[in-house]
């Protein structure tokens, strides 16, 4: 008698609690349809940018081709054709211009010589400086964006 009273409540139970656990099994699988959902939507649109950004990065590659190419097959040829000749005949001009006007003695050999080192060496530090601003915007850009300052203490 005592199982059948059990068996009773326990049915009684299951009356009174089943349909409320299936309706929040049936709401939970909803609520998980719909995160589905979004997470597809979110996913199209990630491999939407990441198209965008592909297209974007194969145009700027095929500009700096095209560049590239101009530059190989009409500028330097241009430039070598045109400005250079011209650049030449200046510069001998000019070369012959100071051999009539300058006694070329030791002393002004020997400054013109001190002359050249010391913009030699200014080039060369010139040069290093770029190499190393260079050097320095690489490691900014790898290091990413530099982040908040905070205020200065009072």
């Amino acid at each position: 008698n005592r199982a059948i009273d059990e068996a009773r409540g326990l049915v009684a139970m299951l009356r009174a609690e089943l349909p409320d656990t299936l309706a929040a099994v049936q709401l939970t699988g909803l609520e998980v349809g719909e995160a589905a959902e979004e997470l597809g939507e979110l996913g199209a649109e990630v491999g939407y940018g990441v198209r965008t950004a592909m297209g974007a990065a194969r145009a700027a590659t095929a500009t700096t081709q095209s560049i590239s190419l101009a530059l190989r097959d009409q500028i330097v040829p241009q430039v070598q054709e045109k400005v250079l000749p011209v650049a030449r005949q200046a510069f001998a001009e000019r070369l012959q211009a100071n051999a009539a006007e300058e006694e070329y003695t030791l002393p002004v050999v020997k400054k013109a010589l001190v002359n050249s080192s010391y913009a030699m060496r200014a080039a060369a530090k010139v040069a290093k400086g770029a190499r190393v601003a260079a050097y320095l915007r690489r490691v900014r850009r790898d290091l990413g964006p530099r982040p908040p300052r905070s205020p200065p203490p009072l």
